[in-house]
């Protein structure tokens, strides 16, 4: 599950944008607890993104995207989002760096993005090494805010920095 104590109010009226749905009701718990204007959904699954945009009541406007590369969501316009969510989303990118970058194109300046994912282990052979996963948190253009690695999991959240990269 998502730190979503650590997110709270972060986008409060603002944009989220969510890269890969990793569970049934993560878009309708993230409107729910974030209370944003706007979720953008990118999936590489067409039907789960008419469940989850179906799934969501009330009056927050939930856009779908589908993409066949989830490091790569052109579609989008630069500096739009307030939030970024990626769960489970990062291992599955073919590259990781560019998912990195994606991200950082995505979010407006002093947005946030929180990435989780899962970590390879001795008797998981899927995920990311967790040194991989340190060297991707040190993208230019983040600062790290908060990092968390427990049974298997770990959780980043990251702010786009204002300098130039």
């Amino acid at each position: 599950m998502l730190p979503w104590s650590l997110l709270e109010g972060l986008v409060d009226g603002g944009r989220c944008l969510i890269l890969g749905v990793a569970y049934p009701t993560m878009v309708r718990e993230a409107v729910e607890r974030l209370r944003p204007k706007e979720v953008v959904v990118v999936e590489t699954s067409h039907e789960v993104l008419d469940y989850e945009t179906k799934a969501v009541q009330g009056d927050v406007a939930v856009k779908p995207v589908f993409t066949r590369v989830i490091e790569r969501v052109v579609d989008l316009p630069s500096n739009s989002f307030d939030l970024v969510i990626a769960f489970n989303s990062l291992e599955k990118a073919l590259q990781k760096r560019a998912f990195m970058t994606e991200v950082r194109r995505l979010l407006k300046e002093n947005g946030r993005a929180v990435i989780a994912t899962r970590l390879r282990t001795f008797l998981r052979r899927s995920g990311l090494g967790k040194k991989d996963f340190d060297n991707l948190l040190n993208t230019d253009g983040f600062r790290l805010e908060h990092k968390s690695v427990k049974r298997g999991q770990a959780v980043a959240v990251l702010t786009k920095s204002a300098k130039t990269y």
